[in-house]
């Protein structure tokens, strides 16, 4: 892994730490939540980032809304109508 990924890697570790101690911060408190942004992930290719995310969100019991059965939207980025990623993600409780 070069310095740039393992730098870059280590930044989503801490974001992701940041957003795991606002969780814990309310551990005693019934919270149904939902986490949006961009992650800069695709669920549907194994990368580094997409490894840490699933891991994250199985450890705190929050569930990709893409992985839902009932979901439709396969794309959330498109490049010229060629290339389409989901890298836009909601994550629920």
């Amino acid at each position: 892994m070069s310095l740039l990924n393992a730098e870059t890697t280590e930044v989503f570790r801490e974001q992701l730490a940041i957003v795991d101690s606002l969780i814990e911060s309310y551990s005693d408190c019934h919270i149904t939540g939902i986490l949006g942004g961009d992650f800069n992930v695709d669920f549907m290719h194994n990368g580094v980032y997409t490894g840490l995310l699933r891991d994250f969100c199985d450890q705190a019991f929050i569930y990709p809304v893409i992985r839902h059965h009932n979901n439709t939207v396969d794309y959330t980025h498109h490049f010229n109508m060629r290339y389409f990623s989901c890298r836009d993600h909601f994550v629920v409780s």
